[in-house]
């Protein structure tokens, strides 16, 4: 079944690619995305995605310090840069969660609360980014018909976190008696407290409005900025987009769906040029995360050599 599953994913990779590829003249996205004055537009989107992705951070950082783990501001942002590396390299959506959840574990942290912070954060997360994208609907360009199926899949994805959330609030205890098959395979740990999470929700609010920014300044870099609400939706639609286990880091997903969605809104060639920026800012922080793990590869083969470790 793994092995299934990674052959969905590399089949799914190549063909996502391959179509975006085909529907996308890319002299012409370089000639648009080099134009004079762009800098300016992608130096800023560049600035507010990495503030983004520290936001992010912080949310589960808000988590997990309440739960007694302490995590100092420079273990969050390259725990998180790793985890952005293996997500996407490894099969699953989640795998750098786990990879991020054990380190923290392996320093010292209890791996159940930490499992289930990780996971409250995460679904407390992309909770908010679909009640601020629903929120933002009513004022976006959307046709009507488009804006009630981009309600009904936010609606379907939010209602799926808060059953989540509500399974584990439960605890294996009451689902022992019911559901033991599902009690086996959620984490045991601290849940987080009302006010941890709501500090979560306002840390995701915060991180999903500036990802909202980020995507209308792409647009504008390809020449038609977006308004912040077909901002807000477009960025929660491509990050349920990449739910879908038929790739990996969500490469062809995202392009495909910023060309497609995006190309309703504004002329499908500044559609185009404004997802090849976006992935050019997630390959980049995707590379940064490579060289975190590049460094940690270093540092312990240092550690390991005779006379140099603990």
């Amino acid at each position: 079944m793994r092995r299934l599953g990674i052959l969905v994913r590399v089949v799914g990779l190549f063909l996502f690619i391959g179509f975006f590829s085909s529907q996308v003249d890319f002299v012409l996205v370089v000639k648009t995305l080099t134009r004079p004055g762009v800098g300016a537009w992608i130096a800023a989107a560049a600035l507010l995605y990495m503030l983004g992705h520290l936001g992010n951070g912080l949310g589960w950082r808000s988590i997990l310090r309440s739960a007694g783990v302490d995590v100092s501001l420079e273990q969050m942002f390259l725990h998180d840069l790793s985890s952005v590396f293996w997500s996407t390299v490894l099969p699953g959506g989640v795998a750098g969660e786990v990879v991020k959840g054990v380190r923290l574990a392996g320093e010292g942290a209890d791996g159940g609360t930490v499992a289930v912070g990780l996971v409250v954060s995460r679904l407390v997360g992309g909770g908010v980014s679909c009640l601020l994208a629903l929120a933002m609907l009513p004022f976006t360009s959307f046709v009507p018909g488009l804006r009630h199926a981009v309600a009904l899949a936010l609606a379907f994805v939010l209602i799926g976190a808060l059953c989540v959330l509500l399974v584990i609030r439960l605890g294996p205890r009451v689902l022992n008696t019911h559901l033991p098959s599902l009690a086996a395979r959620i984490p045991i740990g601290r849940f987080p407290a009302r006010a941890a999470i709501a500090r979560r929700a306002l840390w995701g609010l915060l991180t999903h409005g500036v990802f909202s920014v980020v995507y209308a300044l792409c647009f504008g870099a390809a020449g038609q900025a977006l308004t912040f609400p077909d901002g807000a939706a477009l960025s929660t639609l491509s990050s349920v987009a990449q739910l879908a286990p038929i790739s990996f880091g969500g490469f062809g997903i995202r392009e495909l769906t910023v060309s497609q969605i995006g190309g309703v809104l504004v002329p499908p060639t500044t559609a185009a040029a404004a997802a090849v920026m976006l992935s050019v800012l997630w390959t980049s922080v995707v590379l940064l995360g490579g060289v975190v793990e590049l460094y940690r590869v270093r540092v312990g083969a240092r550690l390991a050599e005779p006379g140099t470790g603990r």
